[in-house]
């Protein structure tokens, strides 16, 4: 599918009758950028363990939400329990999680980021920082101001 240009002349819209084009054409676009980013991230840090957007996604929950039950993560990623274990259990070899007891259940497992973890989070972001930045450098000031008109609707999308 071709995607449309970031302006069009008469943008798809609900409003003109073409929302099935106009969500086509944002799927694509937006599938794009997250492409280019996973694919550029990994090349702006240098000296990390690599790890995949799902593995970056847990570790990025575990520093902003602190520890959680193995039964916690598995419900936050909407995946069984054995697929969380088995993610965790590629983290905790790498060294980036590790697995604690719950202090007021012994039969819980919890999941912590590890120093180690916490630093290749960090890097990582300040990364995917730096590559957004640029991205956004390209951009001329109409298309920021685009872009910021439309972010009440993407605040809300990304559940901010």
């Amino acid at each position: 599918m071709a995607v449309a240009p970031f302006a069009p002349a008469r943008p798809a819209t609900a409003a003109n009758g073409d929302r099935d084009q106009a969500q086509a054409c944002l799927v694509e676009v937006l599938s794009q950028l997250l492409r280019r980013l996973v694919v550029t991230l990994p090349s702006e840090v240098k000296g990390v363990a690599r790890v995949t957007p799902e593995q970056f996604s847990v570790l990025d929950r575990l520093l902003d939400g602190g520890p959680v039950s193995m039964k916690e993560l598995a419900a936050a990623r909407g995946v069984a329990l054995n697929t969380a274990t088995s993610l965790v259990d590629r983290l905790v070899a790498a060294g980036l999680v590790e697995r604690r007891g719950d202090p007021d259940d012994r039969r819980v497992v919890r999941v912590a980021v590890t120093e180690r973890g916490r630093v290749l989070v960090e890097r990582l972001r300040t990364a995917r920082e730096a590559v957004m930045r640029r991205m956004f450098d390209d951009l001329g000031d109409e298309e920021i101001d685009r872009v910021l008109a439309a972010m009440p609707a993407l605040t809300r999308l990304a559940g901010l």
